[in-house]
């Protein structure tokens, strides 16, 4: 991330104002006296309103470290006490084209350049204060909790319910007609419904009576017996005489004219 233009521009002016301050050690008034880690505290929390730690270590060990080629006006530059030492001792603002404004303690605040023989050698590392990139536009940095917290939570698979298994029907025990007739059970229904009529004006199907089964009365119809079987035709084998036939034919004959 890098730093914020307006806000780098912001803050390589008012370290300028502090040129030439001289260097008092655990001092941080410009003008009146300062020391290098003093400077770089009080310019910070001025113009981007981030506190940061009063020791130049402990603002090394703030800072986020990034490669010396990628210094960006506003970032800290340190140093070691000892050429390619590892203990920080000094700090410095990086104001761009390889230069830095600090408080040197034989100089006051004074810019040098990183090519240098003496600061290029003593360089120890870089590093940007995240307050920096977001300052300026008041913008906020989502850390990974927060952004876990805004997604939405996990929900379990919808399992369709299972239908109910119907029940099974209970057993139905015999019923006895006699046992019912002797009960004084009616073995009429309660209701009976009565069937609508399918046409305007048609009337509607009208209630069975009630059946007492001890006056019942069931006529049973006489069944005719089987007719007589008529006697068997016998052949007669007597021999017809054809001319007797003729003369009766005759005979009738004559009397019809």
């Amino acid at each position: 991330m890098s730093v914020d233009d307006r806000l780098g521009h912001k803050i390589v002016q008012e370290a300028r104002k502090w040129l030439g301050t001289p260097y008092v050690y655990g001092g941080l008034t410009r003008g009146k006296g300062t020391d290098c880690s003093g400077m770089t505290m009080t310019v910070i929390e001025k113009v981007a309103e981030v506190k940061i730690p009063r020791n130049s270590a402990k603002q090394q060990e703030y800072c986020m470290i990034i490669d010396r080629r990628l210094l960006e006006p506003g970032d800290l530059v340190f140093f070691a006490s000892k050429r390619g030492g590892s203990k920080v001792s000094h700090v410095g603002i990086y104001i761009g084209e390889n230069q830095v404004i600090h408080a040197s303690s034989s100089r006051g605040v004074i810019i040098s350049s990183l090519s240098e023989t003496y600061y290029d050698t003593h360089f120890h590392s870089a590093g940007r204060i995240n307050g920096l990139t977001l300052a300026a536009t008041g913008r906020k940095v989502k850390n990974r909790k927060s952004v876990k917290s805004e997604l939405p939570a996990p929900t379990a698979p919808t399992i369709p319910a299972t239908p109910p298994v119907p029940a099974a029907p209970a057993s139905v025990e015999e019923i006895n007609l006699d046992e019912l007739l002797s009960s004084g059970a009616s073995t009429q229904p309660d209701t009976v419904a009565k069937t609508p009529p399918l046409y305007p004006g048609e009337p509607t199907a009208i209630d069975p009576p009630a059946i007492n089964p001890d006056t019942v009365h069931i006529e049973i119809p006489d069944i005719p017996s089987p007719a007589r079987q008529a006697p068997a035709m016998r052949r007669d084998t007597t021999a017809v005489n054809p001319d007797s036939i003729r003369s009766e034919v005759r005979r009738a004959m004559q009397g019809m004219f």
